[in-house]
């Protein structure tokens, strides 16, 4: 019997649940996309003169610099207002990206994979994803793979009319 009501109470909480949940609809990546703010991304990545490329195969500092202009310029080609927010390692990086944030709106704010993927810079993700949470709640949040798929990435997330 008790098995009983603890699955009927169990069931209950889930009922209510399910129904709050369904008051609030999630917002969907082109539903922003009328606004004129849509068109706004920003890219946050680590300045490439503050990198150290012993750590990065096949990568220089030259090819990076060149890779997220190209990036950028073909999203503001295709029609969005991008720019880069380039930081440092950690020092200063969490205020760069809150002022920024501070300032405008965006659509997206994309965390490029230096900040992502190498394992030294963990805690520097963490607290970049922590600083657009708290500035930038009504913007998605994007990542690229690496230095040449950031214009994919964003056009998965934000879709132009």
């Amino acid at each position: 019997m008790k098995n009983i009501l603890k699955s009927m109470r169990f069931a209950g909480v889930c009922s209510l649940l399910l129904t709050s949940c369904a008051l609030v609809q999630p917002q969907k990546a082109n539903e922003i996309s009328g606004s004129p703010k849509s068109k706004k991304v920003l890219l946050v990545g680590i300045d490439p003169k503050k990198l150290d490329f012993t750590n990065i195969p096949n990568l220089t500092e030259q090819q990076l610099s060149t890779a997220l202009e190209n990036q950028k310029q073909k999203l503001i080609t295709a029609g969005y207002d991008a720019q880069w927010c380039l930081t440092d390692l950690g020092l200063t990086a969490e205020k760069t990206v809150k002022e920024k944030l501070e300032k405008e709106q965006y659509a997206l704010v994309l965390i490029g994979a230096g900040i992502r993927t190498l394992p030294d810079n963990f805690l520097l993700f963490e607290n970049l994803i922590n600083v657009i949470h708290q500035y930038a709640p009504n913007s998605q949040i994007g990542f690229n793979t690496n230095q040449n798929d950031t214009e994919i990435s964003v056009k998965r997330r934000v879709k132009l009319q």
